[in-house]
Protein backbone atom coordinates (compact mmCIF):
# COMPACT_ATOMS: atom_id res chain seq x y z
CA UNK A 1 0.00 0.00 0.00
CA UNK A 2 2.64 1.97 0.18
CA UNK A 3 6.69 3.08 -1.00
CA UNK A 4 9.56 1.84 1.36
CA UNK A 5 10.34 4.06 4.12
CA UNK A 6 13.32 3.69 6.84
CA UNK A 7 11.70 5.96 9.37
CA UNK A 8 8.37 7.33 10.43
CA UNK A 9 7.76 10.34 12.52
CA UNK A 10 5.17 11.19 14.96
CA UNK A 11 3.75 14.33 16.76
CA UNK A 12 2.23 14.58 20.07
CA UNK A 13 1.41 16.70 22.88
CA UNK A 14 4.44 16.68 25.46
CA UNK A 15 1.87 15.60 28.21
CA UNK A 16 1.18 12.22 25.89
CA UNK A 17 4.43 11.88 24.87
CA UNK A 18 5.94 11.43 28.32
CA UNK A 19 2.81 9.38 29.26
CA UNK A 20 3.68 7.21 26.37
CA UNK A 21 7.19 6.76 27.31
CA UNK A 22 6.73 6.44 30.78
CA UNK A 23 4.17 3.33 30.35
CA UNK A 24 4.93 2.17 26.91
CA UNK A 25 0.97 2.86 26.64
CA UNK A 26 0.12 3.36 22.53
CA UNK A 27 -3.59 4.16 21.75
CA UNK A 28 -4.90 3.25 18.25
CA UNK A 29 -7.61 5.17 17.48
CA UNK A 30 -11.11 3.72 15.75
CA UNK A 31 -11.73 5.51 12.80
CA UNK A 32 -15.43 6.51 14.17
CA UNK A 33 -13.67 8.87 16.17
CA UNK A 34 -12.37 11.10 13.87
CA UNK A 35 -13.26 14.52 13.48
CA UNK A 36 -13.63 15.41 9.86
CA UNK A 37 -16.74 13.66 8.72
CA UNK A 38 -15.13 13.08 5.06
CA UNK A 39 -12.59 11.19 6.52
CA UNK A 40 -15.20 9.07 8.67
CA UNK A 41 -17.69 8.97 5.21
CA UNK A 42 -16.63 5.10 4.38
CA UNK A 43 -16.27 3.69 8.00
CA UNK A 44 -19.45 4.58 9.13
CA UNK A 45 -21.27 3.41 5.64
CA UNK A 46 -23.83 0.85 5.15
CA UNK A 47 -22.51 -2.05 2.76
CA UNK A 48 -25.19 -4.71 3.08
CA UNK A 49 -26.67 -3.99 -0.31
CA UNK A 50 -22.55 -5.02 -1.71
CA UNK A 51 -23.46 -8.15 0.89
CA UNK A 52 -20.22 -6.68 2.71
CA UNK A 53 -19.93 -6.03 7.03
CA UNK A 54 -17.22 -4.51 7.60
CA UNK A 55 -15.55 -4.95 11.28
CA UNK A 56 -13.62 -2.31 13.63
CA UNK A 57 -10.45 -1.22 12.74
CA UNK A 58 -7.83 0.63 14.21
CA UNK A 59 -5.40 3.64 13.60
CA UNK A 60 -2.64 5.52 13.86
CA UNK A 61 -1.64 8.09 12.22
CA UNK A 62 1.89 9.00 11.12
CA UNK A 63 4.20 11.23 8.35
CA UNK A 64 7.51 10.81 6.41
CA UNK A 65 7.97 14.11 6.14
CA UNK A 66 11.23 15.23 8.22
CA UNK A 67 10.25 18.75 8.82
CA UNK A 68 6.19 20.28 9.08
CA UNK A 69 5.47 23.39 10.76
CA UNK A 70 2.16 22.43 10.11
CA UNK A 71 2.32 19.70 12.27
CA UNK A 72 4.25 21.32 15.17
CA UNK A 73 1.37 23.50 15.53
CA UNK A 74 -1.52 21.11 15.30
CA UNK A 75 -0.64 18.73 17.75
CA UNK A 76 -0.28 21.64 20.35
CA UNK A 77 -3.78 21.78 22.52
CA UNK A 78 -3.17 25.48 22.84
CA UNK A 79 -4.99 25.52 26.96
CA UNK A 80 -1.34 27.05 28.18
CA UNK A 81 1.83 25.22 30.18
CA UNK A 82 4.89 23.36 28.86
CA UNK A 83 2.25 20.15 28.27
CA UNK A 84 1.27 21.72 25.44
CA UNK A 85 3.97 21.57 23.70
CA UNK A 86 4.72 19.41 20.90
CA UNK A 87 7.13 16.02 20.70
CA UNK A 88 8.52 14.33 16.98
CA UNK A 89 9.12 10.89 17.80
CA UNK A 90 11.49 9.04 15.22
CA UNK A 91 10.46 5.81 14.63
CA UNK A 92 12.18 2.93 13.23
CA UNK A 93 10.07 1.39 10.62
CA UNK A 94 11.49 -2.48 10.59
CA UNK A 95 11.51 -2.72 14.71
CA UNK A 96 8.60 -1.30 14.66
CA UNK A 97 6.40 -3.79 12.66
CA UNK A 98 8.30 -6.22 14.40
CA UNK A 99 6.90 -5.34 17.45
CA UNK A 100 3.76 -5.21 16.27
CA UNK A 101 4.23 -8.66 14.11
CA UNK A 102 5.17 -9.73 17.81
CA UNK A 103 1.90 -8.79 19.35
CA UNK A 104 -0.54 -12.03 19.81
CA UNK A 105 -3.25 -9.72 19.73
CA UNK A 106 -3.23 -8.50 16.35
CA UNK A 107 -4.24 -10.69 13.23
CA UNK A 108 -3.25 -7.80 10.67
CA UNK A 109 -1.22 -4.94 9.83
CA UNK A 110 -1.85 -2.66 6.90
CA UNK A 111 -0.35 0.66 5.88
CA UNK A 112 -0.58 3.04 3.27
CA UNK A 113 -0.25 6.84 2.69
CA UNK A 114 -3.56 8.59 2.92
CA UNK A 115 -4.80 9.65 -0.54
CA UNK A 116 -5.44 13.37 -1.41
CA UNK A 117 -6.10 13.11 -4.29
CA UNK A 118 -10.17 14.10 -4.79
CA UNK A 119 -12.31 16.98 -3.87
CA UNK A 120 -14.77 17.34 -1.67
CA UNK A 121 -17.96 17.09 -4.33
CA UNK A 122 -15.53 14.14 -5.79
CA UNK A 123 -15.71 11.58 -2.31
CA UNK A 124 -19.03 13.02 -1.70
CA UNK A 125 -20.03 11.25 -5.29
CA UNK A 126 -17.27 8.42 -5.32
CA UNK A 127 -20.12 5.76 -4.34
CA UNK A 128 -22.20 6.13 -7.29
CA UNK A 129 -22.33 3.41 -9.72
CA UNK A 130 -22.07 5.86 -12.27
CA UNK A 131 -18.74 7.12 -10.95
CA UNK A 132 -15.78 5.70 -13.40
CA UNK A 133 -13.47 5.18 -9.96
CA UNK A 134 -16.55 3.27 -8.60
CA UNK A 135 -15.07 -0.38 -9.63
CA UNK A 136 -11.71 0.55 -8.31
CA UNK A 137 -13.28 0.97 -4.41
CA UNK A 138 -17.00 -0.64 -3.97
CA UNK A 139 -16.39 -3.84 -6.76
CA UNK A 140 -16.26 -7.45 -4.90
CA UNK A 141 -15.11 -4.77 -1.73
CA UNK A 142 -13.06 -6.46 0.87
CA UNK A 143 -11.10 -5.69 3.82
CA UNK A 144 -7.98 -4.22 1.80
CA UNK A 145 -10.56 -2.35 -0.55
CA UNK A 146 -12.70 -0.68 2.98
CA UNK A 147 -8.95 0.32 4.20
CA UNK A 148 -7.91 2.12 0.94
CA UNK A 149 -11.11 3.95 1.39
CA UNK A 150 -9.93 4.87 4.68
CA UNK A 151 -6.90 6.66 3.31
CA UNK A 152 -9.38 8.94 1.32
CA UNK A 153 -8.87 12.52 2.48
CA UNK A 154 -9.95 16.09 0.74
CA UNK A 155 -7.60 17.47 -1.50
CA UNK A 156 -7.35 20.77 0.99
CA UNK A 157 -5.22 18.52 3.52
CA UNK A 158 -2.42 17.57 1.27
CA UNK A 159 0.16 19.90 3.03
CA UNK A 160 -0.38 16.85 5.76
CA UNK A 161 1.68 14.48 4.04
CA UNK A 162 -0.36 11.79 6.33
CA UNK A 163 -0.04 7.97 6.13
CA UNK A 164 -2.14 5.59 8.26
CA UNK A 165 -1.14 2.73 10.07
CA UNK A 166 -3.87 0.34 10.92
CA UNK A 167 -4.46 -2.39 12.88
CA UNK A 168 -6.85 -4.85 12.40
CA UNK A 169 -7.04 -7.21 16.34
CA UNK A 170 -7.82 -10.91 16.20
CA UNK A 171 -10.92 -10.40 18.01
CA UNK A 172 -13.00 -7.54 16.39
CA UNK A 173 -16.34 -6.43 16.58
CA UNK A 174 -18.93 -5.15 14.00
CA UNK A 175 -18.74 -1.54 13.63
CA UNK A 176 -21.28 0.35 15.93
CA UNK A 177 -22.78 3.54 16.21
CA UNK A 178 -24.64 3.77 18.92
CA UNK A 179 -22.31 4.88 21.90
CA UNK A 180 -24.75 3.09 24.51
CA UNK A 181 -23.88 -0.39 22.76
CA UNK A 182 -21.30 -1.76 25.49
CA UNK A 183 -19.95 -3.50 22.45
CA UNK A 184 -18.73 -0.26 21.66
CA UNK A 185 -15.07 0.74 21.77
CA UNK A 186 -12.94 3.51 19.99
CA UNK A 187 -9.37 2.85 21.22
CA UNK A 188 -7.14 -0.37 21.49
CA UNK A 189 -4.14 0.04 23.53
CA UNK A 190 -0.90 -1.57 22.65
CA UNK A 191 1.98 -1.85 25.61
CA UNK A 192 5.65 -1.47 24.57
CA UNK A 193 8.80 -2.55 26.49
CA UNK A 194 11.16 -0.37 27.39
CA UNK A 195 12.98 -2.77 25.77
CA UNK A 196 10.91 -2.17 22.46
CA UNK A 197 10.53 1.41 22.53
CA UNK A 198 14.84 1.66 22.63
CA UNK A 199 15.11 -0.46 19.28
CA UNK A 200 12.01 1.57 17.94
CA UNK A 201 12.65 5.18 18.51
CA UNK A 202 15.41 6.55 16.69
CA UNK A 203 15.69 10.26 18.00
CA UNK A 204 13.11 12.39 19.75
CA UNK A 205 12.79 16.29 18.43
CA UNK A 206 11.27 18.97 20.94
CA UNK A 207 8.88 21.60 20.07
CA UNK A 208 10.89 24.25 18.03
CA UNK A 209 8.90 27.29 19.73
CA UNK A 210 10.09 26.00 23.16
CA UNK A 211 11.89 28.43 25.12
CA UNK A 212 15.29 27.30 25.95
CA UNK A 213 13.88 26.47 29.95
CA UNK A 214 11.07 24.75 28.34
CA UNK A 215 13.26 22.80 25.88
CA UNK A 216 15.80 21.81 29.11
CA UNK A 217 12.78 20.75 30.83
CA UNK A 218 11.39 18.31 28.73
CA UNK A 219 15.19 17.35 27.84
CA UNK A 220 16.08 16.65 31.02
CA UNK A 221 12.32 14.53 31.76
CA UNK A 222 13.16 12.40 28.38
CA UNK A 223 16.91 11.53 29.10
CA UNK A 224 15.54 10.67 32.72
CA UNK A 225 13.71 7.97 31.14
CA UNK A 226 15.97 7.20 28.04
CA UNK A 227 19.74 8.48 28.53
CA UNK A 228 20.98 6.67 25.61
CA UNK A 229 18.37 7.95 22.22
CA UNK A 230 19.01 11.40 20.84
CA UNK A 231 16.88 13.96 21.99
CA UNK A 232 17.21 17.86 21.00
CA UNK A 233 15.20 20.58 19.99
CA UNK A 234 14.08 21.28 16.55
CA UNK A 235 15.82 23.79 14.94
CA UNK A 236 12.87 24.95 12.44
CA UNK A 237 13.24 28.69 14.19
CA UNK A 238 16.56 28.81 15.37
CA UNK A 239 18.59 32.41 14.90
CA UNK A 240 20.85 32.60 12.46
CA UNK A 241 23.65 34.99 11.62
CA UNK A 242 22.89 38.48 10.30
CA UNK A 243 23.05 37.74 6.76
CA UNK A 244 26.03 40.42 5.35
CA UNK A 245 25.82 40.70 1.49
Amino acid sequence: MENQVHSFYKYMNAQRAIEFLESGDYYFVEPIEWADPYEKRFYTADYSSLRYTPKQCFCTCLTHKISSEAAWKMYRNNNGGLADRTIRFEFNRKTLFKALEDNISIEKIYFGNVNYEYTTKEISELHHLRNPEYDKYFSQIDDEKFLHLLLIKRKAFNYESEMRLFILPEHREEIYLDDADLRVFHRFKLQFSKEQLESMIKSISIDPSCSDIECDMIKTKIQALFPNIQCSQNGLYRKRPRLII
